[in-house]
């Protein structure tokens, strides 16, 4: 559901378009791994299921990194600074 919200969000905020893309997919691989686990607790637990969920669980998590790293303020390296000693210290 939070994943959904992101994307719409992501949407309507007018983020870059790999932003949007990048939650529209987040939001679709999350939904798939909760799918993925009431399934393999439904048919209780089948290793096929249950490896799947766990592997789409690595995709959940790679994606969402990603994401994070694309909405991530960028800051600006501030320049080195000259030192400065006081009037009194002369060097």
């Amino acid at each position: 559901m939070l994943a959904v919200l992101h994307a719409l969000d992501a949407v309507r905020s007018r983020a870059a378009a790999a932003a949007v893309n990048g939650a529209w997919w987040l939001a679709a691989v999350m939904t798939l791994q909760a799918t993925l686990g009431i399934f393999t607790l439904l048919n209780q637990v089948p290793i096929v299921l249950a490896l799947t969920h766990q592997a789409v669980a690595i995709a959940v998590l790679t994606l969402a990194i990603v994401q994070a790293e694309r909405l991530a303020a960028r800051r600006a390296v501030p320049a080195p600074q000259k030192l400065v000693l006081p009037v009194s210290q002369t060097g």
